[in-house]
């Protein structure tokens, strides 16, 4: 079984899309900002989690409208302890 979890930062598109097709996940997480990823590529997660404070709030409520898995999703605290 292969999991493949999506977060954010920098992400050369080209390079991400030929690897998600080859590694044919079968479970794909969208964390974070990572979920604004999937959402531009049409990549439906099967779980999403964070706190979301950096994604834009139409893709979040794009996730909300659907049959989505934000249902089963964890929306975290955005407010960081000391730990980061």
């Amino acid at each position: 079984m292969k999991t493949l979890i999506i977060t954010g930062g920098m992400i050369e598109n080209e390079f991400a899309l030929s690897f998600i097709q080859s590694l044919k996940p079968d479970y794909v997480l969208g964390v974070d900002r990572g979920l604004q990823f999937c959402y531009e590529q049409a990549i439906r997660p099967d779980y999403i989690v964070g706190d979301f404070d950096s994604l834009p709030e139409e893709i979040l409520e794009s996730y909300r409208d659907s049959d989505s898995c934000l249902q089963s999703g964890e929306r975290c605290n955005r407010y960081k302890d000391c730990t980061g």
